[in-house]
């Protein structure tokens, strides 16, 4: 089954019902999508350099927004996608 919602997660698994807790959208939105898309449409890019511009992606926005618990929230979803990732969905 798609998952054909923009967001961070996966169906139930998503950050969407955490973040609307608080009325908020997840900051690193952009960056899943930006992912998900690379992983239909990868063009010459692996797996690993998918995950590595996610990453870089959501660093650049936790920089941004100056936020060391974005930083970390950004490593943890970067761990989750390289540790099942492979799975198809």
């Amino acid at each position: 089954m798609k998952d054909t919602k923009l967001r961070c997660g996966y169906l139930w698994a998503s950050t969407d019902w955490i973040y609307g807790l608080f009325s908020k959208v997840d900051p690193l939105t952009s960056s899943c999508v930006l992912h998900d898309n690379l992983y239909e449409n990868p063009g010459n890019l692996n797996r690993y350099q998918v995950d590595q511009l996610f990453l870089q992606h959501m660093l650049k926005t936790a920089s941004h927004k100056n936020s060391s618990l974005l930083k970390a929230q950004a490593y943890l979803y970067y761990g989750i996608v390289r540790a099942v990732g492979w799975l198809v969905f």
